[in-house]
């Protein structure tokens, strides 16, 4: 559970939403539910701003029918920095998830010169995990800051287009996301969007902080996640992820999308 966990993280993260707050400034809020053979295993929503000078972005899921039956799964992560003409800053990020009853979490503070300061209970070095070489750390992105990197990167571009190397922590990899064209989603009963949607391929290389003696039959399969306008001249926003996992293809779907939770 805890490496689909990573995988449905990684898709959902890649959000943002129309809904304007102030000058140069989105508000969102996305609802996700994920299946897998067909069955819902997670529901999941983000929600937050970003803008010209600042952005934050908040993200909770938990798991759902079947899958609760072998261990209940629950997820929040926050993340928070500057924007700016040359990119994000992360200030700082915080993930806190409770699996089968045990909770963990990760914080990550951001300092000059790319560097990043953890927190984390288990510490990365008694979890059993692949060490991070400290170098391999500086100038990465929290998980949810890369994603609205990747999102600003698609919508100046028109096309899916980005790269970001992220550090949540206790893993290091790098996101790549590359053009497979356009494609026509008809409409099904899982989401919301029927239509003509970007189509990318999502590419992650992994570099280090990965449990040990795990095999990921997985890897070299590529993710896809497809982007599309709600509205005419909206941003371009996520409707569909399909991701391979061990236990076989997990598709998250887009099941509403709004302002934030006390917008007006």
């Amino acid at each position: 559970m805890r490496r689909l966990a990573i995988v449905v993280f990684a898709g959902l993260f890649l959000a943002a939403a129309p809904g304007a707050r102030a000058a140069g400034e989105t508000a969102f809020r996305l609802d996700f539910e994920a299946y897998l053979g067909g069955f819902r295993i997670l529901s999941a929503a983000s929600q937050g701003r970003y803008g010209t000078q600042a952005y934050a972005i908040e993200v909770g899921a938990r798991t759902r029918g079947i899958v609760s039956w072998f261990g209940n799964w629950v997820g929040r992560g926050v993340s928070r920095g500057a924007a700016g003409a040359d990119g994000l800053h992360p200030a700082t990020f915080r993930a806190d998830t409770t699996w089968r009853g045990e909770p963990r979490f990760v914080e990550l503070t951001y300092g000059p010169g790319g560097s990043v300061a953890v927190a984390a209970d288990p510490p990365p070095e008694k979890d059993n995990r692949d060490p991070v070489p400290e170098a391999e750390t500086v100038d990465t992105m929290d998980a949810l800051s890369a994603a609205v990197a990747l999102i600003r990167s698609v919508n100046a571009a028109g096309r899916c287009n980005g790269a970001v190397r992220v550090y949540d922590g206790r893993r290091r990899f790098d996101m790549r996301l590359g053009d497979d064209g356009r494609e026509t989603l008809e409409k099904t009963g899982y989401g919301i969007f029927a239509g003509e949607a970007l189509k990318c391929r999502v590419a992650m290389r992994r570099i280090g902080g990965f449990w040990k003696n795990v095999e990921h039959p997985e890897d070299g399969k590529p993710s896809f996640l497809w982007m599309a306008r709600l509205e005419p001249g909206g941003p371009y926003l996520p409707v569909r992820i399909a991701a391979e996992t061990p236990l076989g293809t997990l598709v998250m779907h887009l099941t509403g999308a709004g302002k934030p939770n006390g917008a007006n």
